[in-house]
């Protein structure tokens, strides 16, 4: 439920999940060929104006205009800091970072509803090209985007 929780209130696009179920069930069923299963981790640091951000989610999902392929991926931020949680596929992402202040990464996992006022910014896109290679990188957000960017 962790999962749904935290999607709901970083305004996803029902789409592009309904996307990733499918290829993630196309991977169970062997509907991919062994090279592209490879996964890879990806960790790091947001930072909001130079500052950790304190809680929030980075989401990847392959960038299917510049070739991405597979399945996309969340990661909790907790103080600053970010692990994907099944990893991700080589290729391309875009990525999409929320960052919330106020609020505690164990508020967020039982949270139904996070309040307005708890949002440092929301969907703060970025692109990122995942090697084939386990990865440590550092998204910056600049203090100028706001919530309502």
């Amino acid at each position: 439920m962790f999962i749904f929780k935290i999607l709901s209130f970083c305004l996803l696009e029902e789409c592009v999940w309904a996307v990733a179920f499918m290829g993630s069930c196309g991977l169970l069923f062997g509907c991919t060929d062994q090279k592209e299963q490879t996964r890879f981790m990806i960790s790091g640091t947001v930072t909001y104006g130079g500052q950790p951000v304190k809680s929030g989610l980075v989401k990847f999902y392959p960038d299917l205009e510049k070739g991405g392929k597979g399945v996309g991926d969340y990661a909790p931020i907790k103080d600053g800091a970010f692990c994907t949680v099944t990893g991700l596929n080589a290729g391309p992402m875009k990525v999409t970072i929320c960052g919330l202040d106020g609020i505690s990464y164990d508020q967020i996992k039982d949270a139904e509803t996070v309040p307005e006022e708890y949002f440092l910014f929301k969907e703060y896109p970025v692109r990122f090209e995942v090697k084939r290679e386990d990865a440590n990188v550092r998204f910056e957000v600049p203090g100028s985007y706001t919530k309502t960017n």
